[in-house]
């Protein structure tokens, strides 16, 4: 079973941008983990909006910050830049 890391940034454009990353051959398997899920939900456009074969990254409102701030914001696999 893989790992990811969970990157949580704020953007220039007044948004939150949260970056799940893993090792190449984990896609399907981070898409059915709680986090990917959740973000999809929560996401501006409805889903990850950035994708490569080692990333899925959504863009969600600032509003949430609170909320991530309290979810990821004592993880040890997560970084919190906001």
């Amino acid at each position: 079973m893989g790992d990811y890391k969970t990157i949580v940034d704020a953007t220039a454009h007044g948004t939150i941008r949260v970056t799940l990353e893993f090792e190449k051959g984990y896609a399907d398997w981070v898409k059915e983990t709680r986090d990917y899920k959740l973000l999809h939900l929560l996401s501006i456009w409805s889903g990850a909006d950035k994708t490569s074969s080692t990333m899925f990254s959504f863009e969600l409102p600032m509003s949430l910050k609170p909320y991530l701030e309290d979810v990821y914001g004592n993880r040890k696999d997560c970084i919190v830049n906001l």
